[in-house]
């Protein structure tokens, strides 16, 4: 009996956190990150503040959390690839993972373009600059183990990669006449290996 309860709360556990994915991704169609409350998101969603609190710190954890579903797609796609590759040079695979960051904020249907435009405070900033973090330690450490650099220095390569990535990404969004997206990755790939055509 006592499983079964438990199988019931967390089948209710993960509708809760997919109704205030899903209500915080109908919010940010009309309105800036920065702007909306709690409230905003748990009368969306239909959930009290309470239950909010049950299932993320605040609303930047959900941000993460919504994020992190759409990346779930995106590498799903990419397993393919990157198990059939995993003993390529790793400046190839550097580029197959730069061409999954650059998709992921093309594709997603969340409207990045927007959001980063209406970001005046730059969290929304922040918060791409850790979700790129974890996205690519992800690729990393699933994909190419064996080709990490020292283990002490591999937070410095995340930090530099992720900063990299997100900058450029969040200011070609800021700005629409930067970068299309075949240049974005092109760019993105020198930048991060310099030297390799």
């Amino acid at each position: 009996m006592e499983t079964n309860k438990e199988n019931k709360e967390d089948v209710r556990t993960i509708r809760t956190k997919r109704d205030l994915a899903n209500a915080l991704e109908e919010l940010l169609q009309e309105r800036n990150f920065d702007d909306l409350s709690i409230k905003d998101i748990t009368d969306k969603a239909l959930v009290s503040k309470n239950t909010f609190y049950n299932n993320f710190k605040d609303k930047n954890d959900l941000l993460m959390f919504l994020l992190r579903r759409y990346a779930a797609n995106l590498l799903a796609t990419a397993q393919p690839w990157f198990e059939k590759h995993k003993l390529s040079p790793r400046s190839a695979l550097l580029h197959k993972a730069i061409n999954v960051f650059v998709d992921y904020f093309y594709e997603a249907n969340l409207p990045y373009r927007k959001m980063i435009q209406n970001d005046t405070s730059k969290s929304l900033f922040w918060n791409l600059n850790q979700f790129i973090i974890q996205l690519f330690n992800e690729i990393r450490d699933r994909y190419f183990p064996s080709r990490n650099i020292k283990k002490d220095h591999a937070p410095t390569e995340s930090y530099f990669y992720s900063g990299a990535i997100a900058s450029l990404i969040y200011n070609a969004m800021l700005d629409d006449t930067i970068l299309d997206r075949a240049q974005l990755k092109k760019d993105l790939f020198l930048l991060c290996l310099p030297g390799i055509k």
